[in-house]
């Protein structure tokens, strides 16, 4: 990109997210603070609430210590009010969001079959469910976020054999070990693709997933005060205990008739129609290919687990988006009616969930804390 078309891009998106920052005054899960902001105040301020996941050790720091330092910083300069301490990290997970959406941008430039990523681009930045979640301090966010990075740097093309990516994966999947399960197929997809099955690629593969554990296991034992493996702890408890199937139990068809639509909106129908164009034609160097494959494993994976929710999608979202993308560009570029009409009900459908869906839990806080 040109510099005068890379400043433009980055103004729009980072404007864009800042709508949504403004927008979204409503509750969604309590993950959203339990599993982050109280425990960054908790660590900074010595006291709050800890919830039992982190009283035996299934979530690692990693996730939070962003949360952690922006407090220790607000701490320090003695400029921790109220609104400070609510708003700031919602303010950096906003431009860790742009960033995103930057390198997602930059990628469906790059390597899709797209000749024209404007409306696929508006259709991205404009879903509801993206939206409602990007400037909220969910680890599926955060997890979102650096997924679509990493997807930025994954070596799609055979010439390119840079492992960057790699790092950004570990990190994710010590942060958050269900990541293992998007990112399995792309792994053994760039191992065979690009020939890496050599001593010397095996150790550097290994090399960097022992560092970044190595890290969590420094880290999350500091924090926690002994020892403690958080990875095999939150496979344990979900896995082998099943204590996720107590916050609920859904069908294996859940994700296809409740999870995806719903969250996907007309976009649904597109990604239907693309997998099924893809399945007949898989060519397994193409990109799309790629994609498709890691989409399906995905969400066949996350059918066999008891637990369902929407937000666990999120990761796949780039990805979705990407394969959908020329068809996107082809139906907004005949229907002009309707690609104006799905705008509108996407910004509609944002402003209803941000400001008047699941609200009082929030709004009533102003009234608790004095």
């Amino acid at each position: 990109m040109k510099y005068s078309t890379l400043l433009t891009v980055s103004t729009s998106l980072l404007t864009i997210r800042l709508f949504h920052l403004y927008i979204i005054h409503s509750w969604y899960v309590p993950d959203e603070y339990w599993q982050s902001l109280e425990i960054a105040h908790y660590i900074t301020f010595g006291f709050g609430y800890r919830t039992w996941e982190w009283i035996v050790g299934i979530r690692s720091y990693i996730c939070i210590s962003w949360i952690v330092l922006v407090y220790k910083i607000l701490k320090f300069f003695s400029l921790d009010s109220l609104q400070l301490l609510i708003w700031s990290p919602r303010f950096l997970q906003t431009i860790f969001s742009t960033i995103s959406d930057f390198c997602f941008v930059a990628w469906v430039q790059k390597h899709s079959k797209c000749s024209n990523v404007f409306w696929p681009v508006v259709c991205y930045m404009s879903n509801p469910f993206l939206a409602y979640c990007s400037t909220r301090t969910l680890v599926n966010t955060l997890e979102t976020n650096l997924t679509t990075i990493a997807l930025y740097y994954y070596p799609w093309s055979l010439k390119n054999k840079d492992v960057t990516f790699l790092w950004i994966v570990a990190f994710v999947c010590v942060m958050r070990p269900t990541a293992i399960i998007v990112w399995l197929p792309l792994i053994v997809f760039d191992v065979f693709t690009h020939k890496r099955y050599t001593l010397s690629n095996l150790i550097k593969y290994i090399s960097i997933g022992l560092t970044s554990l190595i890290f969590s296991i420094t880290m999350d034992t500091y924090f926690h005060g002994s020892f403690v493996v958080t990875q095999w702890n939150f496979l344990y408890y979900n896995i082998i205990k099943k204590v996720n199937a107590h916050y609920s139990v859904e069908h294996w068809y859940w994700y296809f008739v409740s999870g995806l639509p719903p969250v996907l909106g007309p976009i649904f129908f597109i990604l239907i129609y693309c997998l099924i164009k893809k399945i007949s034609h898989i060519n397994l160097y193409d990109t799309d290919s790629k994609l498709v494959v890691t989409i399906i494993w995905s969400v066949s994976v996350l059918s066999m687990v008891a637990h369902k929710e929407q937000r666990f999608l999120l990761p796949l979202f780039p990805m979705i988006f990407f394969i959908t993308s020329q068809q996107i560009s082809i139906v907004c570029k005949k229907f002009i009616k309707l690609r104006t009409l799905i705008v509108i009900l996407n910004i509609t459908v944002l402003i209803y969930l941000g400001r008047y869906h699941q609200i009082g839990s929030t709004r009533v806080m102003s009234y608790l804390n004095t």
